[in-house]
């Protein structure tokens, strides 16, 4: 049996949603991706943490994560990216995203493959 979702994390995997549906996210494109400080922002989550990418673990994306992995279903949090203007990590997650997932730090061809499968994946719950 799947586990409740908490609100900020219904609220994180609607807005996520949202852009695959949309058709604006393209796997290979980085530019397509949403930055941490913009999902904060828009969802109205409080950046209280030590970056908008950290409040945003917080608030939901870390148990949004969690239940992704779970339930099997691809780990669109990899969406979520720093700012392209970022010298060290532009237009890619952080760290904790690929360690989280038993990844190789920067392991952007796992990472691609799981925008993919998102974008590939009816989100229509009927």
């Amino acid at each position: 049996m799947m586990e409740a979702m908490t609100s900020n994390e219904l609220k994180l995997l609607e807005y996520l949603v949202g852009y695959f549906q949309s058709g604006s996210i393209s796997p290979d494109d980085p530019s397509t991706h949403l930055p941490y400080s913009k999902v904060l922002s828009e969802l109205g989550f409080p950046n209280d943490g030590r970056t908008p990418g950290d409040s945003l673990n917080q608030h939901a994306m870390g148990g949004f994560a969690e239940w992704l992995h779970e339930n099997n279903f691809p780990s669109i949090t990899g969406i979520i990216v720093n700012k392209l203007s970022d010298r060290n990590r532009g237009g890619f997650p952080s760290q904790s995203y690929f360690a989280y997932h038993n990844r190789q730090d920067m392991d952007f061809e796992w990472q691609r493959g799981e925008i993919r499968r998102a974008c590939q994946l009816d989100w229509n719950p009927n």
